[in-house]
């Protein structure tokens, strides 16, 4: 099954070309019948020619109760030719005369002739023929056909016995068929070239329409292989009505695509701005968070310290140094978080590290009524 366009085009040509054969062939077909069918009817016409003449003479001789005239005699000559002339003259394209065995032709006509006056010689090139059916006609004694066929016409004769006044006396008709040379064939002509033009004319712009969407498919298969399904170019127009709406179709579904591709970045920067104020709410969060301990211990310090002797404020405000201190630490590591830092190891005594932790949450955790209580080897 072709599911290509070019293969159904081509298909189409070939189906083309084969009806345009066979419509010339039945074309020919139908002329040659109507050419066998001319002949047909030409035959019987001079076939009824001949009868004609040999009736117009039975008349010509009724009632005759002298000698014979010498074959030679004019007169006889002139009332044979009138005899011929009767006969034929309502029978177009029909010539014939009146042929003795001996003495050969004694009147001949044509009154329908076409030419540009009465044509009173005999064929001179169908005398031949015409003498061999004539023969044949007296040897049988009885009406004889003849038919010849040349490359355009075909030349019908028959002959019919003249008994009576005269021996040996026969009647002969003749006529032509144009078959390939005539207003028929001139006709089948015509209709073959009409046929040959309308198929030459089918064949170029099947074979123009074939190229011509092959190459503008072709380039746009090019443009859109050179872009990203994500940006589909602006395709130009093709001139072909039918592809320019695939064209067009092509061209908004881009549009769209492009549309719609903007409003998903859009998106994309407004989550992405999201994120980034949420991780920022976050930090800003854990921040408070690590700042408020700090705060709130310096706070209780501040306040036993006011409360206090001498010595409690000393130890107040080391608690508040070291508290300050660590602020300082949480800063340093807020400010180093863009920074890539390499870790590094540190070894630290565990009790006194631990010392330090309990000392810096010990007033909030009185605050809140816990106790912190280290068990282990302080030397560790």
């Amino acid at each position: 099954m072709v599911r290509s366009l070019r293969g159904r085009l081509v298909v189409l040509l070939a189906l083309v070309m084969a009806a345009a054969i066979a419509a010339g062939l039945l074309m020919l077909g139908l002329f040659q019948q109507s050419a066998s069918a001319q002949v047909g009817r030409a035959e019987a016409e001079i076939g009824r020619a001949c009868d004609a003449i040999e009736s117009a003479y039975r008349f010509y001789t009724a009632g005759w109760n002298r000698p014979a005239p010498p074959l030679d005699d004019d007169g006889l000559r002139r009332d044979l030719v009138a005899v011929a002339q009767t006969a034929l003259r309502d029978r177009p394209g029909v010539e014939g005369g009146v042929w003795q065995g001996e003495a050969g032709a004694l009147a001949y006509a044509f009154p329908t002739y076409e030419g540009t006056g009465p044509k009173t010689d005999l064929p001179a090139a169908e005398l031949p023929r015409i003498a061999a059916i004539n023969q044949s006609a007296l040897v049988d004694e009885r009406q004889a056909t003849s038919r010849y066929d040349a490359a355009s016409q075909t030349l019908l004769l028959t002959s019919c016995p003249l008994p009576g006044l005269i021996a040996g006396l026969t009647a002969w008709t003749m006529a032509r068929v144009y078959t390939f040379a005539g207003r028929g064939y001139q006709q089948l002509m015509a209709g073959l070239a009409v046929l040959l033009v309308s198929v030459l004319a089918a064949a170029v712009l099947l074979t123009r329409l074939t190229m011509t969407w092959s190459r503008h498919v072709g380039r746009i298969e090019t443009a859109l292989n050179a872009h990203e399904i994500a940006a589909l170019p602006r395709l130009p127009p093709t001139g072909e009505r039918e592809l320019d709406r695939i064209v067009t179709a092509l061209n908004d579904a881009g549009e769209r695509l492009a549309e719609a591709r903007g409003r998903a970045d859009d998106m994309a920067r407004q989550m992405a701005a999201g994120e980034r104020l949420a991780a920022i709410g976050r930090v800003a969060a854990g921040v408070a968070h690590e700042i408020r301990n700090p705060i709130a211990a310096m706070r209780l310090k501040a306040e036993n310290a006011v409360a206090g002797n001498a010595a409690r404020k000393d130890l107040a405000l080391s608690s508040i140094l070291e508290q300050v201190g660590r602020l300082d630490a949480l800063v340093r590591r807020l400010l180093s978080v863009t920074e890539r830092d390499t870790p590094r190891h540190e070894t630290v005594a565990l009790g006194a590290y631990l010392d330090r932790i309990i000392a810096a949450h010990i007033d909030l955790a009185d605050a809140k009524r816990l106790v912190f209580e280290r068990r282990g080897d302080a030397d560790l």
